[in-house]
């Protein structure tokens, strides 16, 4: 097993209230705790042991925990990062045809596989999920207090019953952060989204901070998936509203109301032929290895990677009608490998557009440069709507072929996200 390196917690159940439980790392002592009562288990003691990390390397090594009733010694004890993994049935799944992983979630193995190799150090996994699942279960009554929501439940799940069950028996464990991949199932209700997941985010943080002694950073990293695509069929409602949502309508992360937070983009990623239903398509490395990408630099400080895809930086209505968006500020190439994907909203003068609006056209990217396209404006020259009320990219649930969306960085192969730039342009 694994346990976190910095500030490792252990902790445990006893009926001797009062009594003094030591912790020994290869016979060595290193911490003790007493046994207090437990505030919501009746006739049950906790203890926890907050420790200083052994210096002499990542392991493995012997702990063992001792008290009067006797002792119990864990073997092959390593100290790295931990990871906690959670969200619906994409994170659920298993690696495809892999026998020896066959109930172990295939993101979260390949994320940690992935990572320790970039850190050269141990990760332990945490999994922690259940299909067909919104983030309702997974918020505690406090997250959700904080936002309008939908009060149901979802598969034979209440609000704040997984929070109740899988996510709160673990507060006590120092972990490093954690990934989440969940959204298909609140994507009728995609609105709250916005409010919800950093919300949780933030409570999730509070919680592990505050009942594992502060071993657990106050501001953990927190990783998720943006929604893969789903059918083959052109639908803009429900996971376009959900991928936005995920960002908190900004489009990118971190941002201010998600700080410390990284994502893997999977919108282009399409498996409609996928044996397990084509919501969950079977490219977990990719999202993996995206993630990691992502969570290398945020998670863990390495600024100087261009982990992101490209992002719009200003729009621009010229005067031969056509639409210039600007991306990343100049600073990084972009790669376009299909001129589709765009929609401008025709309107009225002044008007500006929400993603339901019923004038949304689709146009074409006409030219690019190194930093620039230009849409074709002139789809709107008709009916009198003749001004534009927004743009948007990849706002369908299924955007795009195999890796064949529009926009992608040149330097690091990455998508850009999709977006809904709901201004007079």
């Amino acid at each position: 097993m694994v346990i976190q390196k910095t500030n490792p917690t252990i902790w445990g159940y006893s009926q001797q209230v009062n009594d003094e439980v030591h912790i020994k790392i290869n016979g060595k002592e290193v911490g003790h705790s007493n046994v207090q009562l437990s505030s919501t288990q009746e006739h049950t003691g906790i203890w926890q042991v907050n420790f200083p990390a052994p210096s002499e390397g990542h392991g493995p090594y012997t702990i063992t925990a001792q008290s009067s009733n006797g002792s119990l010694t864990l073997h092959d004890v390593w100290f790295g990062d931990v990871w906690v993994c959670s969200g619906q049935s994409n994170m659920e799944y298993a690696i495809y045809g892999a026998n020896s992983m066959s109930s172990f979630s295939a993101v979260c193995w390949l994320f940690g596989k992935y990572m320790s190799k970039h850190l050269n150090y141990p990760i332990g996994l945490v999994e922690t999920n259940w299909g067909g699942t919104q983030i309702e279960a997974w918020s505690s009554p406090d997250a959700l207090a904080a936002c309008p929501t939908v009060i149901g439940k979802s598969n034979q799940i209440f609000p704040s019953s997984l929070w109740n069950g899988m996510v709160n028996p673990l507060l006590r464990n120092s972990i490093y952060g954690a990934i989440w991949y969940q959204g298909e199932s609140n994507s009728n209700h995609y609105q709250q989204y916005a409010c919800q997941f950093p919300t949780m985010i933030e409570d999730w943080r509070k919680k592990f901070n505050t009942a594992s002694n502060h071993a657990t950073n106050q501001d953990f990293p927190f990783g998720f998936v943006q929604l893969s695509a789903w059918r083959n069929q052109t639908i803009s409602l429900g996971f376009p509203g959900i991928r936005w949502a995920q960002t908190a309508n900004m489009g990118q992360v971190p941002n201010a109301q998600m700080k410390n937070v990284f994502m893997a983009v999977g919108m282009d990623l399409p498996d409609f032929s996928s044996p397990y239903g084509s919501i969950h398509p079977r490219y977990k490395h990719t999202i993996a290895e995206r993630l990691v990408l992502s969570g290398y630099a945020v998670a863990y400080g390495h600024n100087n990677i261009n982990y992101h895809g490209p992002f719009p930086s200003s729009f621009n209505h010229l005067q031969n009608n056509q639409i210039q968006i600007e991306y990343d500020n100049n600073a990084n190439p972009i790669e376009v490998r299909t001129t589709n994907g765009f929609d401008v909203c025709c309107a009225r003068h002044g008007h500006v557009c929400a993603d339901n609006d019923h004038g949304w056209k689709e146009t074409k990217i006409v030219s690019n440069d190194t930093t620039h396209i230009y849409l074709d404006g002139s789809v709107c020259n008709q009916n009198g709507l003749t001004s534009i009320g927004g743009v948007r990219y990849a706002w369908r649930e299924s955007p795009c072929p195999f890796k064949k969306c529009a926009i992608y960085g040149l330097d690091n192969g990455l998508p850009g996200p999709p977006f809904i730039h709901s201004s007079a342009v």
